[in-house]
């Protein structure tokens, strides 16, 4: 008797873990017509997935994207009884099938804890990059599908400009989510790189005009008290995403140059992340010096051939030093016009445009697109 009441008690509560997880998926979404002869794909994150700008950009920014440009196309971001869908892209979360889902799509992004025992085998699994889907190649079809930058009807490109005098001060960003190695002050009164420690200010915007540092060791060089770049206007206290991207790319826009370093102290995202942080800085027409470190950075350096890169690592002499690049971006203007060139080339290959029409033909999508 005390056996029977322990399985009956176990089996209510996971009834009641399952009930739970299914009101959740379905949302409590209103009834929505299926379009005549189209194609459905309903995009779900779970409750704190939604939170985080990797839904954004997998689901929001994808409805907004296919809604233009794909006529044939419904994505939901909320579950309705009312549709069956084509696919189901499952957003740094997995989720057991359901009727009416059609094809599923596990899509990792950064969520490392997701390994390929928790995924139904009929499922597909999207990656960042080749390295992460050697993970899953073995038991799952994979499909690699990275960051696009993020989209800004409003972002303009910085005009060409260059042809510095070495009387003028060149001044460089560097955004340090995660603290770049030390840095040996550079030596040169016409140069200042600043550091921004993105992660930790409450109001990164703020901190851009006021100037702050990292509090990262000794990574400020010696003449950076002169810099003084100016933003024209106040990007404090910003709520749209839209006004968000907008404000990065005027930050952006009011450098000379802008270095990218690699996240060192996240050896997953070295391995298995996306480079959506060199394409954003790249679109805005400002010269981008990337680190030459871990696969990520690495993959994108030699896969296009970039020129404009750079190393933390003293016996790398093919590569330059950041010291030697941003002397070689101040000093010569071909090399200055020549990086620019590059990185849009690059950015344009990742638009929200490619990752719409990627995403789509990898889910069978097989009709024509506007844009």
């Amino acid at each position: 008797k005390t056996t029977f009441l322990k399985i009956a008690t176990l089996s209510f509560f996971v009834c009641l873990i399952f009930c739970i997880r299914y009101q959740t998926f379905s949302d409590h979404s209103s009834e929505v017509s299926q379009k005549a002869a189209g194609f459905n794909v309903f995009c779900w994150g779970s409750n704190w997935v939604r939170k985080v700008a990797s839904y954004k950009m997998r689901c929001v920014d994808f409805k907004t994207w296919a809604d233009q440009c794909a006529p044939r196309v419904e994505v939901y971001l909320k579950n309705t009884s009312a549709v069956q869908y084509d696919a189901t892209l499952l957003v740094k979360s997995v989720f057991p099938y359901q009727e009416l889902m059609g094809t599923v799509y596990v899509d990792i992004v950064d969520a490392y804890f997701i390994s390929a025992n928790r995924i139904p085998h009929h499922y597909h699994v999207i990656t960042q990059n080749q390295q992460q889907a050697l993970l899953f190649n073995k038991t799952h079809t994979t499909h690699i599908i990275g960051h696009s930058y993020t989209n800004c009807d409003k972002c303009s490109v910085k005009p060409e400009g260059g042809g510095f005098s070495q009387e003028r001060q060149f001044t460089a960003l560097s955004l340090c989510n995660l603290c770049a190695p030390n840095l040996t002050e550079m030596g040169e009164d016409s140069i200042c790189l600043e550091l921004i420690d993105e992660s930790r200010s409450k109001n990164f915007f703020e901190e851009a005009m006021l100037r702050k540092k990292c509090s990262c060791g000794e990574m400020t060089p010696k003449h950076n008290l002169s810099c003084h770049s100016h933003i024209s206007s106040n990007y404090g206290n910003l709520k749209s995403p839209g006004e968000i991207s907008l404000a990065y790319h005027e930050v952006f826009k009011s450098y000379d140059a802008l270095v990218v370093f690699s996240k060192r102290k996240d050896k997953q995202k070295l391995q298995y992340g996306s480079f959506q942080r060199v394409l954003n800085q790249m679109r805005s027409g400002v010269p981008v010096l990337v680190e030459k470190y871990g696969y990520v950075h690495s993959s994108l350096i030699d896969h296009f051939n970039y020129t404009c890169s750079f190393t933390m690592e003293e016996q790398n002499t093919s590569t330059w030093s950041l010291r030697e690049a941003l002397l070689n971006l101040k000093q010569n203007d071909y090399i200055w016009k020549s990086c620019r060139k590059e990185g849009l080339m690059i950015s344009q290959k990742f638009s929200p445009s490619w990752y719409g029409r990627t995403m789509l033909r990898s889910m069978g999508y097989q009709g024509h697109f506007l844009c």
